[in-house]
């Protein structure tokens, strides 16, 4: 009953966030999972949280990670707006990726540039997330 409640509670703060995002025409799926217990293949044991993003459905399925989320309830809030931009920036991130695999022969050095993309990426992330906790829209 509990975790039903707190699902429910965080899906409302997904829809809220998703429509200041500018992402309110995707559906949103929202799981609190233990890591072991992840269904994907990636595994979120230090991670907050993961986002899996399909553009052609405009779907976007949150994998929470229920112990993190225990041990710091205040992270919530960010964690979501973390995931939710990654989920803005999905299509950039798809066409970037696109480029380097079209263009980028050595795997080396394709392996490279998409490293710096996802760094690029979270630090981007990180610097909206403080801008907006900064400006009280997280709340």
């Amino acid at each position: 009953m509990i975790k039903k409640r707190l699902k429910s509670d965080i899906k409302k703060k997904v829809v809220r966030y998703a429509k200041l995002l500018g992402i309110s025409d995707y559906k949103f799926e929202v799981d609190i999972v233990l890591p072991s217990k992840i269904k994907k293949k990636d595994k979120i044991s230090g991670s907050y949280a993961t986002v899996y993003v399909d553009e052609e459905t405009r779907t976007a399925d949150i994998e929470l990670n229920k112990k993190l989320l225990l041990e710091s309830p205040k992270e919530l809030d960010s964690t979501i707006a973390h995931e939710l931009l990654h989920v803005r920036f999905n299509e950039l991130d798809e066409f970037v990726h696109f480029l380097i695999k079209t263009y980028v022969k050595d795997e080396k050095a394709r392996k490279t540039y998409r490293n710096q993309m996802e760094l690029l990426e979270h630090k981007n992330i990180i610097a909206l997330i403080e801008l907006v906790i900064k400006s009280g829209k997280l709340n």
